[in-house]
């Protein structure tokens, strides 16, 4: 059997109750997510902040690369990578929370003009 409960009851696998309309599973009912068809059995945390931040340049300084090896690499491109590399830094060890802020602002604007 597969769908949604007809009335209330307690699953098989885990032992925690199903509700009427609950997606279920197989003879001896049990929830979808036991029976391995719901994906994530709880919500995974969410990433923080900075590891997203720090993602988003790490994908921008890869389109960085594929954008110089296909136009080359010129003097205005070089003194730019070394601005966004010193805003990398002073993101990365900031004095002061806004500094910070500001430091990963100003890097990923730069990044992404030297995409374009």
């Amino acid at each position: 059997m597969r769908g949604k409960a007809k009335r209330p009851g307690t699953c098989a696998a885990c032992h925690k109750p199903y509700q009427r309309g609950d997606r279920v599973v197989g003879m001896s009912i049990v929830h979808w997510q036991c029976a391995g068809g719901g994906g994530f059995s709880a919500i995974p945390p969410a990433p923080t902040l900075e590891f997203t931040r720090l993602k988003a340049l790490a994908a921008l300084e890869e389109a960085i690369q594929s954008a110089a090896q296909v136009n080359g690499v010129s003097d205005v491109l070089e003194k730019q990578w070394q601005r966004y590399e010193k805003l990398k830094a002073s993101g990365l060890n900031p004095g002061s929370p806004n500094e910070e802020k500001l430091a990963f602002r100003n890097a990923l604007v730069d990044a992404v003009k030297m995409v374009f």
